[in-house]
């Protein structure tokens, strides 16, 4: 043992390493910001000082500090900031409305007010809110409402009109503004369409500022120690985050993709013109991948397919680009060091980011380029086999089958349903499967994800494809070894071994040897990152 003395034990537990071995131990023991040994309760007491903590965890599960590969941190906390209209909130239109002039009385006439989160699969009247239900609820501001998706916004009158849209607007590529029947915008904008909404109600940097803390705080809740950020609000949400880093905002370590929902070639063009690209940073931010938006949604039901969606005659969804184009995008990005991803979800839309990655890797060798692909929600074996063939990393959401699967089996069908992100035929394949909640479009509990990666149960009870749910050690390295490599950080965490960094969660139960339905409602008792104690219940 070291001569060192430990600042941090954890005794009594059951320590799941996900190693090599995935061996199993009772205790774990932290210097500094690093693990330094893992053992028995007594052999790691040899390590115990005067100013050591000890924590007897009472048999309770030590993990890995888990890793959401695809979330927003701002879009988390502008749904708790903001006017939340997720379904656990609102059943009816007129329940949005209610909450959206409660807003107005808050603002001044002419702010802007977002509300997020609406599902019309769960609300009372089934179809989405229009600009007149809005302009009744808040006449004097404009009101940009987001669904759960956010591929979809509404806007109201005044909304519409800052955002330059009126009945001359023409559809953008990849998206559809949508009309009443004498063609004048109803304030449904779909896809690309929805893009200049969020243009035209940019947050200020106050807000975002109050957002990025208030979802940082919800993903340490939950054990989330490091976050793949699938990007939101671009080169500013990066200034803040580095800012909020130096003056010791708590925060969970965060691996930010090059990609701005506002104009999603913004970073690109900034980090050429900087030098800046993946890997440059430090430990606890760093820059991801470069990103690009392919096609629809899975969840809205607009994703990019190859054939029509089940009773819906030549509707396949929304294609934002082609393979020459995303190509040459790529081959760019490519030759200033950047890691490759695209949200692909429909199997169109894949074969299109699949052959525009195939064009970058042709155009110059890296070793180790690690391209990812984000959602893969709709795939075939065809599909899986190219995706073994170029190495590129699946970033998947299983946890999406409670709240959207039964939509998924009315508007996809049996038969693709049975390949909606495939985590067991993509593992056995040998394809390093990563796990994520893309939340706030689906709870960032991974402790929940990892229960629907094990049974892909919808709200309904339906079960989504039998055949790919995975075991309970799969799962978890879904959410930390796994998600680990895919940002080229697997020799330094993603598991409880000497030497990596001591990210670590303790859960309220040990999971090894419970039920699914007990995993389903486990919850987080502490989470530490660099080995500091980041949340804790007081429980221990």
């Amino acid at each position: 043992m070291s001569r060192l003395k430990a600042n941090l034990i954890l005794v009594n537990g059951q320590v799941v390493t996900i190693g090599k071995n995935n061996n199993v131990h009772q205790a774990i023991a932290i210097i500094g910001n690093h693990i330094v040994a893992v053992g028995t309760t007594d052999e790691l007491m040899d390590l115990r000082g005067p100013t050591t903590r000890v924590v007897d965890v009472k048999e309770k599960s030590i993990l890995p500090g888990l890793i959401d590969s695809h979330a927003h941190i701002a879009s988390q906390g502008f749904r708790k900031n903001d006017v939340d209209c997720g379904y656990e909130n609102v059943q009816s239109i007129n329940e949005i409305k209610r909450k959206i002039m409660e807003a107005a009385q808050k603002k001044q006439p002419g702010e802007w007010i977002r509300a997020w989160g609406y599902n019309e699969e769960y609300l009372a009247d089934k179809r989405h809110p229009t600009r007149d239900d809005l302009d009744a609820a808040a006449p004097n501001n404009p009101v940009y409402l987001g669904r759960v998706c956010y591929h979809i916004a509404v806007l109201n009158s005044k909304g519409l009109e800052l955002a330059g849209v009126d009945r001359n607007s023409q559809d953008p590529l990849g998206g559809r503004i949508g009309r009443d029947i004498d063609g004048e915008p109803n304030g449904i904008l779909f896809e690309a369409a929805s893009r200049v909404g969020k243009q035209a109600s940019v947050p200020s940097v106050r807000e975002l500022r109050a957002a990025l803390k208030t979802g940082a705080k919800e993903f340490l809740r939950h054990g989330i120690t490091s976050v793949h950020d699938a990007g939101s609000y671009g080169s500013q949400q990066l200034k803040i985050l580095k800012e909020l880093n130096k003056i010791g905002v708590v925060l969970p370590r965060v691996y930010m993709m090059a990609y701005s929902a506002v104009d999603e070639r913004e970073l690109l063009d900034n980090f050429t013109e900087a030098g800046i690209s993946t890997g440059f940073g430090d430990q606890f931010l760093r820059i991801g991948p470069v990103k690009r938006i392919t096609d629809g949604d899975a969840t809205a039901a607009t994703a990019g397919l190859r054939n029509d969606y089940l009773g819906r005659r030549g509707d396949k969804g929304f294609i934002y680009t082609s393979s020459e184009e995303l190509g040459d995008f790529f081959i760019r990005a490519n030759r200033q060091g950047f890691q490759l991803t695209a949200h692909a979800a429909g199997d169109r839309a894949i074969e299109i980011v699949l052959q525009a990655i195939a064009m970058a890797m042709d155009d110059k060798y890296h070793p180790d380029p690690r391209p990812r692909i984000e959602h893969c929600a709709v795939l075939d074996p065809g599909l899986m086999g190219l995706i073994k063939e170029l190495r590129v990393i699946p970033v998947l959401q299983p946890a999406m089958f409670y709240d959207f699967g039964d939509m998924f089996l009315r508007e996809y069908g049996e038969d693709r349903c049975k390949y909606m992100f495939p985590c067991q035929s993509l593992l056995q394949m040998g394809i390093p499967v990563v796990a994520s909640s893309d939340a706030p479009v689906t709870t960032l509990d991974p402790l929940f994800g990892i229960y629907e990666a094990m049974t892909r149960i919808t709200n309904s009870g339906e079960i989504v494809g039998h055949e790919e749910r995975v075991n309970l050690e799969q799962a978890i390295r879904m959410y930390t070894i796994n998600g680990a490599y895919a940002s080229f950080e697997e020799n330094i965490k993603g598991s409880l071994e000497v030497g990596k960094l001591a990210d670590i969660v303790v859960l309220s139960d040990a999971i090894l040897g419970k039920s699914k339905e007990n995993i389903r409602s486990m919850q987080v008792e502490m989470t530490i990152i660099d080995g500091e104690v980041v949340y804790d219940t007081g429980v221990l």
